[in-house]
């Protein structure tokens, strides 16, 4: 990777306003960062009324997450740390192999329409926010015996059926998800490339109890791991030539892609502790929604990029906050709302 120059690799952007997702949006406007022969990455320094926010803008067929995470340590913390420990590869199972395949064959011949999801392409991207603590995520996946990232998927699902829900009678049909997993192991740590493929789930948005949605998400998650698909997908993407990878996954691109990223203990730069680290990736095809969860120190961001008409997009943050709390199994006694939101 080419040496870090701060005049190549530097940019300021100056916003008018201090909302936290305008820069976002700006960074989202200009694409990726690959243009009259400039690096395929930058950082991008966002100045705003009262603060400034950091960001890493880059390819992300060049960057994947955990690559990012790595970076912004090594290239913005007072105090570079390690990331979080990537899981060990195995060797997958020939039925996680076989089950991978059949996965994305039924994708392709999956047409339900996705109410909440359909819109057209259009300009420009709107990005949206809700904070919530860790340990309230932590809390309810040891309440429920199951993971954060499982926490996470069917908050989303409820909140989609939610969204229906206050529309029509009908239900909305479950929900063909891309969830990124990534394959980098511990020796790679800091090597260019996108080392990650996306696994899919089907998010039960038609189950009209947020804890049997819950249990469904874990119950497909449970079998990806049983199976080894991580290490399928690994498998499957070495021997996928680029051209037909990225042809594929175009085909295969779902109405929501989930990224669930760990950042870490607090960043800190120049002795400030970053308020919140999140994610964006832009969504290239109509009816297609990104969210990212990313988890640093004690606070967890869910981001939501989308296009304007989006029907569920101004509502599916504050949605997804409500469905955590009906996951609360003392949500009856809870007082207060779980997180906070930002448009």
């Amino acid at each position: 990777m080419e040496q870090f120059n701060p005049e190549r690799h530097v940019r300021v952007l100056t916003v008018p306003d201090a909302a936290s997702n305008r820069g976002a949006e700006l960074l989202l406007s200009q694409g990726p960062p690959v243009r009259n022969g400039q690096p395929p990455w930058e950082i991008v320094l966002i100045n705003r009324p009262g603060g400034y926010s950091l960001g890493f803008h880059a390819d992300h067929g060049l960057f994947d997450g955990a690559l990012i995470t790595t970076l912004l340590r090594a290239l913005l913390a007072d105090l570079p740390t390690a990331g979080p420990v990537p899981p060990r590869p195995v060797r997958p199972r020939w039925a996680g192999l076989t089950s991978t395949l059949a996965q994305q064959v039924a994708l392709l011949e999956a047409a339900q329409p996705t109410p909440a999801f359909t819109a057209s392409n259009r300009d420009p991207r709107r990005v949206r926010h809700a904070d919530v603590p860790v340990a309230q995520l932590r809390v309810l996946a040891r309440a429920h015996g199951t993971s954060v990232n499982d926490v996470y998927l069917a908050a989303l699902a409820r909140a989609v059926h939610l969204w229906q829900q206050r529309r029509s009678d009908i239900t909305h049909p479950p929900l063909a998800t891309g969830v990124p997993v990534s394959f980098r192991r511990a020796e790679e740590e800091g090597a260019l490339g996108n080392r990650s493929g996306v696994a899919h789930i089907v998010l039960p948005c038609d189950d009209p109890s947020p804890v049997q949605t819950l249990r469904r998400v874990t119950l497909q998650t449970a079998r990806q791991k049983e199976l080894r698909q991580r290490d399928a997908l690994r498998l499957l993407t070495a021997l996928t030539p680029g051209a037909a990878a990225v042809r594929l996954v175009g085909r295969l691109a779902p109405p929501l892609t989930a990224s669930n990223v760990t950042f870490g203990s607090a960043l800190t730069y120049r002795g400030a502790i970053a308020q919140a680290a999140y994610g964006i990736i832009d969504v290239h095809g109509p009816n297609q929604v990104f969210t990212s969860l990313v988890s640093h120190h004690d606070s967890a961001r869910l981001t939501l990029v989308h296009h304007p008409d989006t029907p569920i997009g101004p509502h599916l943050p504050a949605l997804w906050l409500t469905a955590l709390q009906e996951m609360d199994p003392d949500s009856q006694e809870a007082s207060g709302e779980i997180g906070s939101m930002t448009s």
